[in-house]
């Protein structure tokens, strides 16, 4: 069935549309398959927004995906109700990676320091895997449980 979108998509548009097939040679790999989107936020490569509540009620969202998408019985998959937040990010980083995209919003240099901290000082790291002192040196992401 996916084949027909990218078909029509290719005969009626003039957009550079590419397959992507999901299997588990590329979903399951920690480096670069859906594991390897911790990696990501790991190395502040993406930050999330946080700024209003909109943002937040979103981020919120797909935070709550993230940290239920893990391993069952060896097969990777959305131990929630749905998963297709955590999905649709890894079809965008793999597509921004086919086809070498870079951006960024505003200038760089307005982004250095505290950018990622909404209007109360809250940073999403924060929310997403708890505060520095309440995480200890040893902690870990629980963006992807195992």
């Amino acid at each position: 069935m996916q084949q027909l979108y990218t078909d029509e998509a290719r005969r009626l548009t003039d957009l550079p549309v590419k397959e992507f097939t999901t299997l588990a040679v590329n979903k399951y790999p920690l480096d670069k398959g859906v594991p390897g989107l911790r990696i990501v936020l790991e190395n502040r490569k993406m930050i999330i927004p946080r700024g209003d509540e909109y943002s937040k009620v979103k981020s919120d969202i797909w935070e709550a995906e993230c940290s239920q998408f893990g391993y069952v019985d060896g097969k990777l998959q959305g131990i929630g109700v749905h998963d297709d937040c955590v999905m649709a990010w890894w079809f965008a980083e793999e597509a921004a990676k086919a086809a070498g995209v870079t951006f960024a919003f505003g200038d760089e240099e307005d982004n250095e320091g505290d950018d990622d901290n909404d209007e109360d000082g809250e940073s999403f790291m924060d929310v997403l895997i708890g505060p520095p002192d309440e995480r200890g040196e040893d902690s870990d992401f629980n963006l992807f449980s195992t």
